[in-house]
């Protein structure tokens, strides 16, 4: 209960964006403690799920099977 609490507590200092986006993280990683939603809100890895990575698209190359080959 007091974890929970203190998760919740963690709006007023960061924000309720940061925090959802933090919990978002703890969730995708499958790691359910107070300690941990600190940790990436401290780190600020809470917005490192904001940056995209680019796709890029696979050479032309007779070696290179690409996705659907394994299909």
């Amino acid at each position: 209960y007091k974890s929970c609490l203190g998760i919740l507590n963690f709006e007023k200092k960061v924000g309720k964006q940061r925090l959802i986006n933090a919990c978002k993280r703890a969730l995708d990683f499958r790691i359910y403690s107070f300690k941990a939603i600190q940790n990436i809100l401290e780190n600020n890895l809470d917005n490192a799920d904001n940056e995209q990575e680019e796709e890029f698209e696979l050479p032309n190359h007779n070696n290179i099977r690409g996705k659907n080959y394994y299909k």
